[in-house]
């Protein structure tokens, strides 16, 4: 049952720590349907640096098929958060791989995870590209490994209203998670001249 419950039983969308779950250390059985509730007290999770061991149950039929899973004492991280960087690749920035520098060590204080921190890169320039989407890598080192690959697109102008109204509408629209129960937080890297306009019209 041990092996079943690290393998199989899992909550979406939640940074799980299944170091010490033993699946089973608590049961109920429902002679009505002959299935049972099988139960991890020591089932724990993720929120920034620190292990939340909520406990989790998992109802089993009876054929021995996890038909639901449920972890009545799990709360939202502090850490759940959307964050998308906006950054200039124009010509005006050099040397590149200061930018790079600056991105991975920004990214390596952020506690990537399910549940917790997404993070997604928009380069601009003349024209604006998305690196990659808030839902694409789901852990730090993932994230760190993509960042290290980003290439300066270039660029003579540096359109930073541009970038940032491209991040707010594409990006968000597509992958952040409900504005209601989410904490935005927005960087960009600017350069020293920039092309600003429409940031008023826009209320950026």
């Amino acid at each position: 049952m041990a092996f079943l419950g690290e393998a199989w039983v899992t909550l979406s969308n939640v940074s799980e720590r299944k170091d010490n779950m033993r699946l089973g250390l608590s049961l109920a059985t429902n002679p009505k349907d002959n299935s049972f509730l099988a139960c991890s007290p020591l089932w724990s999770h993720e929120c920034g640096s620190s292990y939340y061991t909520t406990g989790m149950c998992s109802r089993v039929n009876s054929n021995f098929r996890f038909s639901k899973t449920v972890a009545p004492a799990l709360q939202r991280c502090q850490t759940y958060m959307d964050i998308v960087i906006v950054l200039d690749g124009s010509n005006s920035i050099y040397p590149w791989v200061e930018v790079q520098h600056f991105l991975i060590n920004i990214l390596k204080k952020f506690y990537i995870g399910p549940g917790q921190i997404q993070v997604g890169v928009v380069q601009y320039g003349e024209d604006v590209v998305h690196e990659f989407h808030l839902n694409d890598y789901r852990s730090v080192k993932d994230v760190v490994e993509a960042a290290s690959h980003i290439e300066q697109r270039g660029g003579t102008e540096t359109r930073t209203a541009f970038g940032i109204e491209f991040a707010r509408a594409k990006i968000q629209a597509m992958n952040m998670r409900a504005y209601k129960d989410v904490g935005n937080l927005w960087v960009w890297a600017v350069a020293a001249h920039s092309l600003m306009g429409g940031c008023d019209k826009q209320q950026i």
